[in-house]
């Protein structure tokens, strides 16, 4: 049992599948009188989708595997979101109440939610690196590639190969050098941040290999009379460290990127 293993997946189960509004009701959900059958379904699904992640942590760690939780959790919600209206007086207190309540979950959903998984220009940075390396390698070259949990960049690239996900495995090193045994010729990574994740690994690419090529993080402002811009501007106006940081996540244009020839060791 690993706490901070558990305490990741609470943390991104809570802020990136449902908000942690959303997230409250699901778990008082749980609490809600209702029929032993549809209890017992509910817990079954829960425990499922829990046991997967406890047998493969290495999927586990990934945002995608936690959307299992969807359905158990949006029933279990709503059976708390109406547990406590229903036995509320009609009456404008009561519609003032529930007014408030979907504002808090639109907020928790734009503002915590929303900048996460909002990534278009990102994936639109990573079309233009696989085109890169598409037009700097040979048809036939193997590429190794990394940025998140599956294999969109080695996609973009054109070419046959494998894809990395660094923040799920305590050995790149060790991987790296297999993928090279097995005919691997470059190293791409579109995503300096997981890149940031594991010095050890980077050292060891910046030490033993050539870096052919690399791009810094981008930032700006989000185009103008998106939904994107209206946020940025509000979260500007508010003079705190995690609005700040929220109002980095719109200005992401590109994560940065590198890579390197794995053909020869320096």
């Amino acid at each position: 049992f690993s706490f901070k293993y558990w305490a990741l997946i609470v943390i991104q189960t809570s802020w990136v599948i449902f908000s942690p509004l959303l997230f409250i009701l699901f778990l008082a959900g749980i609490f809600v009188k209702k029929k032993k059958e549809v209890l017992f379904f509910l817990l079954i699904w829960t425990g499922a989708v829990l046991f997967f992640i406890f047998a493969v942590p290495i999927a586990g760690m990934q945002d995608y595997y936690k959307i299992h939780f969807l359905p158990p959790g949006v029933i279990l919600a709503a059976m708390c979101y109406f547990y406590i209206f229903d036995k509320m007086r009609s009456g404008w207190k009561k519609n003032a109440i529930v007014s408030i309540f979907w504002i808090l979950i639109c907020a928790n959903i734009f503002v915590i939610v929303y900048p996460v998984i909002r990534r278009k220009p990102i994936f639109e940075s990573q079309q233009v690196l696989g085109k890169k390396v598409d037009e700097m390698t040979q048809k036939d070259d193997l590429v190794l590639t990394a940025f998140g949990p599956d294999a969109m960049l080695l996609f973009y690239c054109n070419r046959r190969g494998w894809s990395q996900y660094l923040p799920v495995k305590n050995d790149n090193i060790g991987l790296l050098e297999g993928r090279r045994e097995e005919g691997a010729k470059y190293f791409v990574c579109g995503n300096l941040d997981e890149l940031d994740l594991d010095p050890g690994f980077k050292k060891y690419l910046f030490e033993n290999y050539k870096l052919l090529s690399n791009e810094d993080r981008q930032y700006g402002a989000p185009q103008e009379g998106s939904l994107d811009h209206f946020m940025w501007m509000l979260l500007e106006k508010i003079d705190h460290p995690f609005a700040k940081n929220i109002k980095e996540k719109f200005e992401r244009k590109s994560l940065g990127y590198v890579i390197f020839d794995l053909r020869r060791k320096l």
